[in-house]
């Protein structure tokens, strides 16, 4: 990358992207401040959406992210003024492993006795963490991690940890599930990952005889990227298939949610485009190509809605599709509710120990 281009991106993540507060209001606000760890600036709607949810959760509270490219008077407000920090806030995203960008920083701030919230975080199963993961975990801490195979991953620096769920789930709210229409005859599609897993042939190839099928009864399929790799592949899609319709990257919420309510099932690739099914009401099927997407499924007790990409077949979609009617929903609403009322317990306790 030149050095021109380089520097556009990093003005481009640090000032147009609207992930950070303005310097008058950290200054002039009453409420606290927080340092928040998590990915962003990728224009990734799966990280917006995990933003969206813990800055609903810590509203009033203003999340600052920390990170390399940020403003740049934000940055030395974050340095110079680090004791008016009065927390961490670990984004969701699976994050826990062998990267901690900007470790000494984050733990700085736990060693001053400030309190830690994990907001339904992912972890990597590795041999190798980062010490500074080690470092922040410490101490006691709020919140949890996504899923029991994130409990079961952190046991290896020796963390005991609870399941709140995927952050996204603060975002559930039962009047959307009120507006979710009868069965109507759109598809919504997701393809997208950010590097190359040998075996999504196999699924990407039984998803266009799926669609193939599909198009012959009658229904619309619809393809609702999350990222521009996934764009990219939805139009190469339409190649095969030109009535598919492309829709746009959703910017918040409230936008993709739409989609999904005026969708009869969903098959997609991307962790939080299955998540939104969940909170959605939306059958879907998860092509599994990391152990995240089963980590969120095991969660809520929906490991069968998804599959490894090599066991994909087009019998397999059709069969999930015929039995999407078989789902308990209200099981699943409970489970979300559940999740999401352990994320403000936890919450709480973090905002009694940060007065």
């Amino acid at each position: 990358m030149n050095s021109i281009k380089k520097l556009k991106n990093v003005y481009k993540e640090a000032y147009t992207l609207g992930h950070f507060p303005s310097l008058s209001k950290i200054i002039f606000t009453k409420h606290k401040i927080l340092a928040y760890y998590g990915f962003l600036g990728d224009e990734n709607f799966g990280d917006e959406l995990v933003y969206e949810a813990t800055k609903k959760l810590f509203y009033p509270n203003i999340l600052l992210p920390v990170k390399s490219r940020m403003p740049l008077l934000l940055k030395l407000y974050s340095t110079l003024y680090k004791s008016k920090i009065s927390g961490v806030v670990i984004g969701g995203g699976t994050l826990i492993g062998p990267i901690f960008l900007k470790g000494d920083y984050f733990t700085s701030i736990i060693k001053e006795g400030k309190p830690l919230y994990v907001h339904g975080t992912g972890v990597h199963k590795k041999e190798y963490f980062n010490s500074f993961w080690n470092e922040i975990f410490s101490g006691p801490f709020f919140g949890g991690v996504r899923g029991p195979l994130s409990v079961k991953n952190i046991t290896s620096i020796n963390v005991k940890a609870n399941i709140i769920g995927d952050a996204a789930f603060q975002l559930f709210e039962k009047y959307d599930w009120a507006q979710k229409g009868a069965n109507g005859k759109s598809i919504l599609i997701n393809l997208g990952t950010h590097a190359n897993y040998k075996d999504l042939i196999i699924s990407r190839k039984a998803l266009k005889s799926f669609i193939k099928h599909m198009i012959s009864e009658g229904y619309t399929i619809q393809f609702l990227p999350f990222h521009s790799i996934d764009l990219d592949l939805g139009l190469e899609l339409t190649s095969d298939f030109p009535e598919i319709i492309i829709l746009e990257i959703p910017n918040k919420y409230s936008e993709a949610v739409q989609h999904f309510l005026s969708s009869s099932f969903a098959i997609g690739e991307r962790l939080h485009f299955n998540v939104m099914a969940a909170l959605t009401k939306c059958p879907f099927m998860s092509i599994n190509y990391t152990a995240k997407h089963e980590d969120f499924l095991l969660s809520i007790d929906l490991k069968d809605c998804g599959i490894s990409p090599s066991e994909a077949s087009v019998s397999l979609f059709k069969d999930a599709f015929h039995n999407r009617q078989l789902l308990d929903w209200k099981t699943i609403e409970n489970k979300i509710l559940s999740m999401k009322s352990r994320q403000l317990d936890e919450m709480a306790g973090f905002k009694n120990k940060m007065a």
